[in-house]
């Protein structure tokens, strides 16, 4: 039934896409100039058909701009991870030791509950702040989940904690590769652009976000208790080195330190070792294929290592096939819906892929044309894009240049500091963004159920943006 809530909600945002395509005009940017292109009309076949479409996105594609190779659109990655993640604890919830490792953390843990709660949001949010590592983030969210409802934290404050804490840290990304990255590259700024004002603002996030989870009512009666198998005398030593080493190989392979810090160092470590010989034989290379680009591993990747580390774990714990079978159906079917809902939260991309002429930016040159002081301008033309393509590379493409004319070209790190704050709040609202729809959708919340838990956060955030946008100098 949530889930169906949330199907709704996107459903009908998505119907309201297609109506206003019928009455705006189209338009794009070019160069930072807007051009009238008439009317894109988007009919039912097109809407349905979009989310099929993303499979002609499956893959992720990089696009040389300046000195360094960035990665643009490629979700079908991430909803393969998100999968692939699903399965892992199908297969984890039939080792045994798993259940075990959940009850003997949750007692500990349990008469600390609040301490553990803040601790848990506040890694969430400085993580993504620092890496944007996002489908990282995600990979650990059904072991927290697991923890925190059997402590007695409800669901909502349990995605608040998580999901909700990794789009805040978002907001005001530090070393985001996903943003501050891009915007080094893209925008050539200094990677430490306006680095007062994202530390301050990262510090205000986080206490608003505890001041929230602390005011915030905890309804627990009738809450589902993420599944964990049932538990057995194993020890789960080998679930925590296994899944250990795994966390460390993609969070090294999957942030791109070279366009982020301009250093290809650890990247020739990685070509030395994977191009190194045991005997006469490139056991990593060919023999177990390990050819793609270090910085640049995607959801691909780092579903074929959980795959690997499925099988490692069947084997370890002596799973036989049957039983095997049964944790990859059961984490399919509690995976499902949350595919399912992810896909369709990614249909307005989809959508804007197809071309660059749409009625949002008719509406955003609108604005740009009203009396309002730059700043708002920008806030929420950066707003309106993200809600509807939530996305930062398309949302970096489509308006660094006609923002920056508004205030100057040389106030370049001013723009992309507002695209960035703009963004995150979007992404904090929008049922176009995919780890927040993903999230919902895992812990069975209705997306309503979230803008109504955190509108009144919602209404201080805007202020302390708006605020914080007012007062950086450009």
């Amino acid at each position: 039934m949530e889930n169906k809530k949330t199907f709704k909600a996107i459903l009908i945002v998505i119907v309201i896409y297609m109506l206003l395509s019928w009455f705006i005009s189209a338009g794009n940017f070019n160069d930072g100039t807007y051009a009238s292109t008439g009317l894109n009309q988007f009919g039912l076949f097109d809407i349905i058909l979009a989310p099929l479409n993303l499979l002609n996105y499956f893959a992720v594609t990089l696009v040389q701009i300046s000195e360094a190779m960035v990665i643009k659109i490629g979700y079908g990655n991430v909803i393969l991870a998100f999968l692939t993640i699903g399965l892992l604890y199908g297969v984890l919830n039939k080792t045994g030791a798993y259940a075990r490792l959940v009850k003997d953390i949750s007692n500990k843990v349990d008469s600390h509950g609040t301490a553990f709660l803040l601790i848990i949001a506040g890694l969430y949010c400085v993580i993504a702040s620092l890496t944007g590592l996002n489908l990282i983030l995600f990979m650990f969210l059904p072991f927290v989940a697991a923890l925190l409802t059997r402590i007695g934290y409800s669901r909502l404050t349990t995605f608040t904690a998580t999901i909700g804490s990794m789009l805040m840290g978002q907001i005001g990304s530090l070393y985001n590769y996903n943003i501050n990255g891009l915007n080094r590259v893209f925008s050539q700024i200094g990677l430490n652009s306006n680095i007062v004002p994202r530390v301050i603002l990262l510090l205000i996030l986080i206490i608003l976000l505890f001041g929230t989870l602390l005011l915030s009512k905890n309804e627990t009666e009738d809450e589902e208790i993420i599944e964990v198998g049932e538990e057995s005398e194993k020890t789960y030593i080998p679930i925590i080195v296994v899944t250990t080493i795994v966390t460390i190989i993609l969070s090294v392979c999957m942030y791109n330190w070279y366009y982020m810090f301009n250093t290809s160092a650890l990247a020739d470590v990685y070509d030395k070792v994977v191009n190194a010989n045991v005997g006469n034989v490139n056991l990593l290379g060919k023999v177990f294929g390990m050819t793609e680009t270090f910085g640049a591993w995607s959801g691909f990747t780092m579903s074929a290592l959980l795959i690997l580390e499925m099988l490692i774990l069947k084997f370890i714990y002596n799973i036989n096939f049957d039983s095997f079978m049964d944790g990859i159906k059961k984490g399919l079917n509690r995976i499902a819906p949350t595919v399912g809902l992810a896909i369709m939260s990614l249909t307005l991309i989809v959508v804007s892929l197809k071309g660059s002429d749409s009625f949002v930016y008719t509406i955003i040159n609108s604005i740009l044309s009203f009396s309002l002081p730059d700043r708002i301008s920008m806030f929420l033309t950066t707003f309106i894009h993200s809600f509807f393509v939530n996305d930062y590379f398309a949302l970096a493409s489509s308006l660094a240049n006609p923002l920056s004319d508004i205030v100057g070209a040389r106030n370049i790190d001013f723009t992309v500091f507002v695209m960035q704050v703009g963004h995150g709040l979007a992404s904090l609202v929008t049922p176009f963004s995919v780890y927040l729809i993903a999230g919902l959708a895992y812990l069975h919340i209705p997306y309503t159920s979230w803008l109504k838990h955190i509108w009144k956060m919602l209404l201080v955030l805007t202020a302390i943006l708006l605020v914080i946008v007012f007062i950086v100098k450009m």
